[in-house]
């Protein structure tokens, strides 16, 4: 097993949060979400959540791994094939009225003999269920900016927590694959401020565009795919994650 455990100078004003990502990941049973064992504190008064041990690396690693190779056409199937399995994660949360609110390559996790997880569900939000009422209520109080710069969608960047949904995840997997076919995230900037405001403008540049003068080929199917999930407003983007997969499918017999 491995045991994750909450540093002791984020004890008390994290607590919460630590617990809640414990109960709401064990109650997501998926083959691509690690398991919870055991949650509870130990004898110093430390949280902790008992998981199952999972051996491999993350999505970053793998691409960072291949380089320049990633477009090749062997290696850009199976980097696609991570992100349909994604999307059925992603679809089975969504059904149970939870949205990850975190996706990036860094929270993907390949396993030794081909499993993909979806690691991470710490700042995920319930969107239906008897607990999604009181989470409003947090979120009505704190107004907090929580995801990852780079990644996260503009309605995130922006502190719209009412527009926060399932279509917020489908922004986050249009930067999962913009960061496979261009090797770095949707958005760059020097500093966290001048990084959210190209966050709240949502205009990345198209993956051939940023890669005109590298002499490598980025298949256009796939950079639709990535630019209209990277849509500003939520309607435009994929109604769903099986929408985003099947169009991933597509991509691929159009290529083979």
């Amino acid at each position: 097993a491995a045991l994750k455990v909450l540093a002791r100078e984020c004890q008390g004003q994290l607590s919460e949060t630590f617990r809640d990502e414990g109960c709401l990941t064990a109650m997501l049973e998926h083959p691509g979400v690690i398991p919870v064992h055991d949650m509870g504190v130990d004898d110093q008064g430390q949280p902790f959540l008992a998981m199952k041990l999972v051996r491999g690396v993350t999505l970053s690693e793998r691409i960072h791994a291949l380089g320049e190779n990633r477009l090749e056409p062997d290696s850009l199937t199976s980097l696609v094939e991570v992100h349909e399995r994604v999307c059925d994660v992603l679809s089975y949360a969504h059904s149970q009225g939870v949205v990850h609110c975190d996706l990036k390559p860094d929270n993907i996790m390949l396993g030794e003999f081909g499993e993909v997880y979806l690691m991470d569900w710490g700042i995920a939000r319930r969107t239906a269920g008897p607990d999604a009422a009181d989470a409003e209520d947090d979120d009505e109080a704190g107004h907090t900016l929580v995801g990852t710069p780079g990644f996260m969608a503009p309605e995130q960047a922006c502190n719209d927590e009412g527009s926060v949904g399932p279509s917020t995840d489908i922004f986050g997997l249009g930067g999962v694959l913009y960061h496979a076919l261009t090797g770095q995230p949707p958005f760059r900037a020097p500093t966290l401020m001048a990084m959210i405001y190209q966050t709240t403008l949502c205009e990345p540049t198209p993956p051939e565009e940023l890669l005109s003068d590298q002499n490598v080929e980025v298949p256009p199917a796939l950079s639709r795919i990535a630019m209209r999930a990277l849509s500003r407003r939520p309607e435009d983007r994929y109604a769903d994650a099986l929408e985003f997969k099947a169009e991933l499918q597509r991509s691929l017999r159009v290529n083979a």
